[in-house]
């Protein structure tokens, strides 16, 4: 669960590795390092388009247009959820897909040696690909 981060928080971390604290040095490095700690603290969203979820096929890996609408300024995929829900009654049961930054097509032959429960999102083919057994 993300936490907000304060600005006081990232500028005691720059008077840590300035050694004499935010007042002596530069005012804009230390702001500029404050800022930089918070953009590198928490993996912002790198889409501004909506996402909308998408219905696995049985012996599909790819998942692109028409199947999955991918914003065009989508860049990385940092958390996925599998949910299973039968009949779309009461049911449903949810499980965390590991990301990878790559996975390979099923024709290569090298599908085997993912986990199970991954997928990852191949941008040169602008398409979602789960492992063999990710569904």
């Amino acid at each position: 669960m993300a936490s907000t981060y304060l600005v006081q928080q990232a500028a005691s971390m720059v008077a840590q590795t300035s050694g004499r604290g935010g007042s002596d040095v530069l005012p804009i490095l230390s702001a500029d390092l404050a800022l930089n700690e918070i953009w590198t603290a928490y993996p912002w969203r790198q889409s501004l388009g909506g996402f909308n979820p998408f219905w696995l096929v049985p012996g599909k890996a790819d998942y692109g247009s028409p199947l999955a609408i991918i914003p065009s300024d989508y860049h990385s995929l940092y958390t996925a959820r599998l949910i299973y829900a039968p009949g779309l009654g009461n049911g449903a049961t949810s499980r965390e897909l590991v990301v990878r930054a790559h996975l390979e097509s099923r024709q290569s032959g090298d599908v085997q040696k993912y986990p199970a429960d991954a997928i990852s999102y191949e941008a040169d083919e602008q398409v979602f690909r789960l492992s063999d057994a990710g569904y």
